[in-house]
């Protein structure tokens, strides 16, 4: 029988408490702003401004969620992976049911740069951590390298779309 946990996860503590730490901060400062700029979002006409503004606070929530997972104290590798499976199928999921919603909008943009940013590199980042809970059942230990990867991907791919929302979302807007 396996030991309770295979791979020694104490010393990406650090790593995952920094990281929550730092999303958890960013996911509220975008919630902050977009609260005090909601006129911006509000209206037919800034309904892509809307789309990308949920697809940010859903990576950055999606990147505490799972450092969270990690710093559950005392689990095997086994309910990890389980967890992280079910976490990387519901973005998976999310993805393709906002993409349905905006199928219109896709459709003429499909090949744009910020289509692929918004729905492709999400889209990649959950079947790798669909990947990574393989790994780790299989006490793989890189698989804690490729999800500290997956969560550096999906904060930076936020915090560009967050960029884009409040910097300059009137010529984000135009390319929509």
């Amino acid at each position: 029988m396996r030991a309770l946990m295979d791979i020694d996860l104490k010393p990406w503590e650090p790593f995952f408490t920094t990281a929550a730490s730092a999303v958890a901060t960013l996911a509220g400062l975008l919630f902050v702003s977009l609260s005090l700029n909601k006129e911006k979002l509000s209206g037919q006409e800034n309904k892509i401004m809307l789309r990308l503004a949920q697809l940010c606070f859903a990576d950055y929530l999606y990147v505490l969620l799972i450092c969270l997972v990690f710093l559950i104290p005392k689990q095997g590798d086994g309910l990890l992976a389980i967890e992280l499976f079910f976490i990387g199928l519901r973005r998976c999921f999310r993805l393709l049911r906002h993409a349905r919603d905006s199928t219109h909008e896709l459709s003429r943009k499909l090949a744009e740069w910020q289509t692929l940013r918004d729905y492709a590199l999400p889209g990649f980042c959950a079947m790798g951590l669909m990947v990574v809970s393989v790994l780790f059942n299989f006490d793989q230990k890189i698989a804690p390298y490729l999800v500290a990867t997956i969560l550096l991907m999906l904060t930076a791919g936020a915090s560009w779309n967050t960029w884009l929302l409040l910097v300059v979302e009137k010529e984000y807007a135009k390319k929509a």
